[in-house]
């Protein structure tokens, strides 16, 4: 069984709970001064991209919540991220991000499901805070 793998298809199902357009300028994200740092819509989109190509140590791009609920400790999500190496990745469609504050939400599509992403801003990274699958 590869939980990781469960999470990960998971994940891109739960990014795109509801449509809307490709537009990367959906919703600006507000704070970050300095013109050279990725956007917060570039970071989330690299940190759940990341996430779903299993690449590096995925459990580092969870929050604590999400690791302990979906696999207990953080050793269990590394044992589950290396048996899934080499595990085809999925090509994740963005419908919309939503950055409120330190929160913020992905809505994605991905192999034609659909679903939505918590992420949340900790320090200047932010991280996957829970799936919500739907569409």
């Amino acid at each position: 069984m590869r939980l990781l793998l469960v999470v990960l298809t998971a994940l891109v199902f739960a990014l795109a709970a509801c449509g809307g357009d490709d537009d990367d300028g959906g919703s600006g994200s507000s704070g970050g001064s300095s013109g050279a740092a990725a956007s917060d819509e570039d970071q989330i989109k690299a940190a759940i991209d990341a996430f779903a190509a299993n690449e590096g140590n995925p459990c580092d791009l969870l929050t604590d919540r999400f690791v302990e609920e979906t696999f207990e400790s953080r050793e269990s999500c590394q044992k589950e991220s290396e048996e899934s190496k080499g595990e085809d990745a999925f090509d994740i469609e963005y419908e919309d991000i939503a950055v409120d504050g330190d929160e913020a939400t992905a809505k994605i599509k991905a192999d034609g499901n659909a679903g939505t992403i918590t992420l949340l801003q900790e320090g200047d990274e932010w991280l996957i805070d829970k799936l919500e699958t739907g569409g």
